[in-house]
């Protein structure tokens, strides 16, 4: 028997798609992992990144072809040789790299999406595909036995099947995938049929030519704000702790810092390109000047864990002395409260500043070598514990004579020098170097100055408490931020119970610590209706009904010392009205007429504290369940990322 069949689907280009899982030298294996685990799967890369690849090694215009290729903007290095896709900025563990024009369904496992056959197979289903095409073959040579396993190990043969009530001719407006053949008058379909007899009862797989439309996180976006020119901006973000344990697998809960950074950077350029529009929309209903286009914001994780997390002594000490019994809980404490204990050490205090300083270092050399027309900023956040570090990073005690040293706090006025040197890079930081530390050389550990410095969920107020570092160290006109024109943001969910304020800390001499003002909120992201000044209503009210409140206190306590001593004489009467008429007088000035200045404020920044903006019907219990860990996803807090 022959017959003859017709292709009613144009060809399809390679898709590149890459994994989280990675076996050296062993794609197969990955390939079949990922079939059996739902959790990890391929998934295709940008359509930018999947043009460029395809230009450069399914289709090269020249040679020799180079040996790797960037991709995700530079984050990434595809090398398709090793099948690899690396990352540059960060340390990870490299994701399989492949590419197919095959593809497969598992109708057992739900929106997972097509999956890729191996290059090998990929390639003689292709070699099958064609001889279909316009050719008399015999239905006896339609098979192909695949080399390599799928779903949990099983082989499969490539078999044509009829789709039983199917038109019999192709329809323009059907989707791209699975590709029907028309075989005299029949409609038929290619799937992957199990072989051997313990696969009898299962299922047939369906296979597709071409991956089919997709979108890609952020894309879009990042192309347009990229076709503005060079980046505007890197902030580099310190994680919190527990990393460890939030940067493994089979944790879902709790986002590792790479994820949250991945989906913070999309975010970021969202809002940048939300408010750029907005301005185009007013300036073309309103007129005045144009707009200035936005070039994009680059974010970037600093990853510190392992610095004492991998193989280190006190780690191994640690795990040699944990008693064997309710794993979870002792997770927290070893990976999780661990990490406080230890930054609270000294040595290995010095040790993560030297290696985060290195990290930025190394990092942002990287980034210039292929953003050679970078002239931005640069600013620091950090997370948690990670404010603590982005903290001592940029923060110093100026002596008098002009000199200036890093600011420790151990003990009240206690400057401290580092036994080991700042430098550009991790290479020029020697363990064993016990040099003094120069204000030049701690302004070495940032490559540049940065614009901003932002602390997120943080517990500085209380670590600097602990050090005791009071406001009697603060407030000194010598305690400032080690470079002279970047602003210092403290931002904090009032139910966050982690963070904790720091202007109190730096009230002005003379000013009673009763006296400072309520934190400043972040502003609202969008248009809220009633809100003034980036302020929502409900808060606003409760702002006013406050500040009422507490005029009515000294009030009423003025008017108890007025009129509470009518036995006095008059002469002590008429000194009393005095006292609290200058008393009133000085609350009224703090209350209304004179600001209070925070000189860590920096330069074009009057506050230091910022409050996120709850709801009207917000629980502080509930929410501070989840407050310290959802800092970046409050459209708030990224809008004020965004325009800071």
């Amino acid at each position: 028997m022959s017959f003859h069949a017709t292709l009613t689907q144009p060809g399809e280009t390679p898709v590149w798609l890459a994994s989280n899982l990675f076996a050296s030298n062993d794609l197969g294996k990955v390939l079949d992992l990922c079939s059996a685990e739902l959790t990890h799967h391929f998934q295709p890369l940008s359509h930018t990144d999947n043009t460029n690849l395809n230009a450069t090694y399914t289709n090269p215009s020249s040679t020799p072809t180079p040996n790797s290729l960037p991709c995700s903007y530079t984050r990434t290095t595809a090398t398709p040789s090793l099948s690899t896709l690396k990352s540059n900025y960060w340390d990870a563990p490299p994701k399989t790299l492949t590419k197919s024009t095959w593809f497969y369904l598992d109708p057992t496992s739900g929106k997972r999406p097509p999956q890729p056959i191996h290059p090998n197979d990929d390639f003689r289903i292709e070699e099958m595909w064609e001889s279909l095409r316009g050719e008399n073959i015999s239905g006896e040579e339609e098979g192909v036995e695949l080399e390599y396993t799928y779903n949990s190990g099983k082989k499969y043969k490539v078999i044509l099947e009829e789709v039983i009530g199917a038109a019999s001719t192709s329809n323009s407006n059907s989707p791209p995938s699975p590709p029907p053949l028309l075989v005299k008058g029949k409609v038929y379909t290619l799937k992957l049929k199990p072989t051997g007899l313990g696969n009898v009862f299962s299922s047939n797989l369906q296979l597709q030519r071409g991956y089919g439309p997709y979108s890609y996180p952020g894309e879009k976006e990042e192309s347009r704000l990229s076709s503005h020119g060079p980046p505007k901006e890197i902030i580099f973000v310190i994680h919190g702790i527990g990393e460890l344990v939030w940067s493994k697998t089979e944790i879902t809960f709790v986002p590792s810092m790479i994820e949250q950074m991945n989906q913070l950077r999309i975010d970021i350029h969202k809002r940048q390109l939300k408010d750029y529009d907005g301005a185009v929309k007013k300036h073309n209903e309103d007129g005045g000047e144009e707009p200035v286009k936005p070039r994009k914001i680059e974010v970037l994780p600093i990853i510190w864990y392992q610095v004492w997390h991998h193989g280190t002594d006190i780690k191994k000490t640690l795990d040699s002395i944990t008693i064997r019994t309710i794993p979870v809980v002792r997770t927290i404490a070893n990976d999780i409260i661990f990490d406080v204990l230890m930054y609270q050490q000294r040595e290995l205090r010095d040790k993560i500043l030297k290696f985060v300083g290195g990290e930025i270092w190394d990092l942002w050399t990287q980034f210039m070598q292929v953003n050679q027309g970078f002239e931005g900023d640069i600013s620091i956040c950090g997370h948690s514990l990670g404010s603590i570090i982005a903290w001592d990073l940029v923060t110093r005690l100026k002596e008098e004579g002009g000199e200036s040293e890093e600011f420790e706090g151990d003990r009240r006025g206690e400057k401290e020098r580092k036994n080991f040197k700042w430098g550009p890079g991790r290479s020029s930081m020697s363990e064993d170097d016990s040099s003094n530390t120069s204000s030049s050389n701690q302004k070495n550990a940032l490559p540049a100055e940065p614009r901003n410095v932002w602390l997120i969920g943080s517990p500085v107020g209380l670590f600097l408490t602990v050090r005791d570092s009071h406001s009697s160290i603060l407030a000194t006109p010598n305690f400032q931020l080690l470079h002279s024109n970047t602003s210092l943001y403290n931002v904090f969910n009032p139910s966050d119970p982690v963070a904790y304020r720091i202007e109190p800390l730096q009230m002005p001499i003379g000013r009673k610590v009763e006296d400072v003002p309520p934190p400043a909120y972040v502003p609202t992201a969008d248009y809220s209706f009633g809100a003034i000044d980036g302020v929502r209503a409900h808060l606003k009210a409760k702002e006013h009904m406050d500040i009422a409140a507490k005029k009515i206190s000294e009030g009423v306590k003025i008017a108890e010392k007025l009129f509470g001593g009518f036995s006095k004489q008059i002469k002590g009467l008429s000194a009393g009205i005095e006292e609290e008429r200058e008393r009133a007088i000085s609350i009224e000035s703090i209350d209304g007429d004179e600001e209070v200045e925070f000189s860590l404020a920096g330069k074009d920044n009057k506050r230091i504290d910022y409050q996120v903006q709850t709801g009207a019907l917000e629980s502080e219990l509930l929410s501070s369940i989840t407050a310290h860990t959802s800092y970046f996803n409050n459209n708030d807090v990224i809008a004020m990322l965004t325009r800071k």
